[in-house]
């Protein structure tokens, strides 16, 4: 059953996820709607997205360099790619959490191997207790 029949024929609909939004665009977007929208905020922005679209474009020429050289290799990280846990949609609880879940990935462009590792922090300023090999 494909989604066109599900969604014209049945009408069903789908969640459409929004794609992670950064704190300068966020904030950008909100002062624009509100008419609030300084010449300082717009130049600062503007220079958040060429710096952003100059790290894409690294990005894209190391990882076509990884995949010509194998002496070169590529790593990239999600730094705020935490998840607490327990996790809990309730957000007073959120807050009082003290363990944190780090994921860390490698994956090699030369021969598609994928690594994953698991860091565990057990309170807000401690250093990470210990790395696992999860994949």
């Amino acid at each position: 059953m494909s989604r066109t029949l599900l969604c014209e024929e049945f009408k069903y609909s789908f969640h459409k996820t929004k794609k992670d939004q950064c704190q300068a665009w966020a904030v950008y977007r909100n002062k624009e709607i509100a008419g609030e929208l300084t010449i300082d905020l717009k130049i600062a922005f503007e220079d958040h997205i060429k710096r952003k679209n100059r790290a894409r474009d690294e990005k894209k020429s190391d990882k076509s360099r990884a995949k010509q050289d194998k002496s070169y290799h590529v790593a990239t990280f999600d730094v705020e790619a935490v998840l607490p846990i327990p996790c809990y949609l309730v957000s007073i609880i959120y807050y009082e959490i003290k363990l944190s879940c780090y994921n860390l990935s490698f994956y090699s462009l030369q021969n598609a191997k994928f690594d994953m590792f698991c860091g565990i922090k057990l309170k807000e300023n401690e250093a990470l207790v210990k790395w696992e090999r999860v994949f």
